[in-house]
């Protein structure tokens, strides 16, 4: 069985990290700009709604993925080693910014 990854498929794997990528990264950021901008409500005690903001940021997330996943895609049809060397330093760096949020604003 063979190691290697079809050529025609590297690319559109590559734009599937960036999805993976893009997700957290922008939940992160929403949920930041959220703690500093004041109390929300605490989800426990909220009646369950479409209206409660983790509903919405993984919405934007998803959204911006979206937006992500096509350029991602292009970039590594162009370039793939150098899209490849980009989405794995953007993946330590979504760990980072994960691991900030979850510990400095809960």
């Amino acid at each position: 069985m063979s190691t290697k990854m079809s050529p025609s498929l590297a690319p559109a794997a590559l734009a599937a990290i960036a999805v993976l990528l893009t997700i957290p990264a922008v939940y992160a950021v929403l949920r930041a700009w959220d703690a500093m901008m004041g109390p929300e409500v605490n989800p426990a005690t909220a009646p369950v709604s479409i209206h409660i903001a983790m509903f919405w940021r993984l919405s934007v997330a998803a959204y911006a993925a979206g937006m992500v996943a096509p350029i991602a895609y292009l970039a590594a049809r162009r370039a793939l080693r150098p899209t490849l060397e980009v989405l794995s330093a953007l993946s330590i760096a979504v760990a980072v910014l994960a691991l900030a949020q979850g510990t400095l604003l809960p």
